[in-house]
């Protein structure tokens, strides 16, 4: 079995506010990978974090598929137990047995009963909000203080979020709505209204995901970036498991320019994270950087395998 390393970064600082408790922010990248150089893209989060903090390369995620994968980050469960096993409603992704078993168990009702104020700001569930989930975007899950939550599945433009219980519309003016930078906004207002009590923010960013849609200052910022050619690129086994032997053939000339094309986009969404790292970084002394790791690689990102070896870091 292919196992590939993938982005879990872990990042957590002390802050200086006069509180009992350090503040805590968790940041969860979509989709972002190390195999294929995307570290390489942040020069900010290697100043500011891992220079500076612990480095774990022997981290997993156990379920590479986004649903599950944050279902398991909310609530400490593996997937057996929390039965969010694919992207689905009918497979328990936001449906209501997910309300029903696990929504009063994840980390906002935890850090809100011990003692924190709590934020989420981006990406929570790939059907939350969405038609057949039971919910709309007037649901504010159980423990969070401050929602600003995206409807549905990763997107940089023309989407709804519940801001607050309240649907808000945003169409695709850069300014007003680049989604990385709007929750970046929110989440750096949500700090600077909090001094006064210890807050716990989870933050999570539509980057690097598709649509993989760059600011556009950072269009063609990584032109002529090709995905990287291990031996095992394009690599044609029927001796692999069936994803690989059947269900992904050799990718043609004209695939593998497609790849190439949204590998550096992917590449230049990032660094609108960068961005968002410094600007909370900046507000806060407490960071955590994480990745869902919710797609596999089989030397693009279009290929799926099924176990992820993770990087993790923390600083303290």
């Amino acid at each position: 079995m292919a196992v590939f390393r993938e982005v879990f970064l872990v990042l957590l600082l002390t802050a200086a506010a006069v509180v009992s408790k350090p503040n805590i922010v968790y940041v969860l990248t979509d989709d972002q990978d190390v195999k294929l150089g995307s570290l390489d893209a942040l020069p900010v989060l290697k100043s500011l974090m891992t220079d500076q903090g612990l480095y774990f390369d022997n981290a997993f995620v156990t379920t590479p598929v986004c649903c599950p994968s944050r279902s398991s980050i909310l609530t400490g469960k593996y997937t057996h137990n929390h039965h969010t096993y694919e992207n689905t409603v009918e497979r328990g992704c936001d449906a209501p047995s997910w309300r029903t078993l696990n929504e009063n168990k994840t980390m906002g009702p935890y850090m809100s009963m011990a003692g924190y104020k709590t934020g989420f700001f981006g990406k929570y569930l790939n059907n939350y909000g969405e038609p057949g989930s039971g919910v709309d975007l007037s649901h504010i899950p159980p423990g969070w203080t401050r929602w600003f939550t995206l409807q549905g599945n990763s997107k940089y433009y023309n989407y709804s979020v519940s801001n607050q219980g309240v649907k808000e519309s945003h169409g695709d003016n850069y300014t007003l709505d680049y989604f990385t930078d709007v929750i970046k906004a929110e989440a750096v207002k949500f700090i600077e209204e909090s001094s006064d009590s210890p807050i716990f923010m989870y933050i999570a960013t539509p980057a690097p995901h598709r649509p993989a849609t760059p600011a556009p200052q950072y269009e063609s910022r990584f032109v002529g970036q090709v995905a990287p050619r291990s031996p095992s690129y394009n690599f044609d086994s029927k001796d692999k498991h069936w994803i690989i032997s059947e269900g992904t053939p050799v990718m043609t000339k004209e695939v593998i320019g497609l790849v190439d094309e949204l590998y550096e986009m992917r590449l230049e969404t990032l660094l609108s994270v960068q961005d968002l790292l410094e600007a909370v970084v900046g507000a806060l002394e407490a960071i955590i950087w994480d990745s869902s790791n919710n797609r596999g690689k089989r030397d693009s990102p279009m290929r799926r395998i099924s176990v992820f070896h993770l990087l993790c870091v923390v600083r303290g």
